[in-house]
């Protein structure tokens, strides 16, 4: 299943997107859960990866000044959304809040109960950073081994549940040409790349 595809040429999402511009309205929020990641890849950004974020509860108020705000579109990330004590919890709280919800990770936590809460709360896409279909490659760029055997699991297990997954690849001098090889591992894994 292919995430849910936001056609901007269509008349009334160009329609929303005005109304939401002139009444200064956030429609779409990226929010980073956590800075905290048990990876460290060599292109990651994050320089600290020991902050936990911000409480459950203000992340809680947060989501509902979004809803009250008229935010529909909503991308939670981190570091690793699931490194975060009540990640799934906030995922829940989206959804309940009728957000489109989509996330980002990289699936080393996803195990069979949040695989069926992620489910179950219906969230629109799930990102899953790999990096190469060769799991030495890609545990070299994350450097954790077996990684690569997590974020495969992952996706299998979300698959398995009809949750729409997203392959998200960095093309970097570390993981060399990996399209073709990418596009590959998608197919046979029957999700987007």
């Amino acid at each position: 299943m292919d995430p849910i595809p936001i056609d901007k040429s269509n008349p009334v999402f160009s329609l929303l997107i005005q109304r939401a511009q002139a009444n200064h309205t956030p429609l779409g929020v990226h929010i980073d859960i956590t800075y905290k990641c048990d990876l460290k890849c060599v292109h990651c950004f994050l320089t600290d990866r020991t902050d936990p974020g911000l409480p459950y509860k203000t992340y809680e108020r947060i989501l509902h000044e979004l809803k009250a705000a008229g935010t529909l579109f909503l991308l939670m990330s981190g570091g690793d959304i699931f490194v975060h004590p009540k990640g799934i919890e906030m995922i829940e709280l989206a959804r309940k809040l009728r957000f489109e919800t989509r996330i980002i990770t990289h699936g080393g936590h996803i195990t069979e109960e949040i695989a069926d809460r992620l489910a179950k709360a219906k969230v629109s896409a799930v990102g899953m950073s790999l990096y190469s279909a060769d799991p030495s490659v890609h545990d070299r760029i994350t450097k954790r081994s077996g990684s690569h055997a997590r974020t495969i699991a992952a996706t299998k297990r979300l698959q398995e549940r009809k949750v729409s997954v997203l392959l998200k690849c960095v093309i970097m001098k570390q993981n060399g040409n990996v399209v073709a090889e990418m596009q590959q591992l998608a197919r046979e894994l029957k999700v987007s790349l």
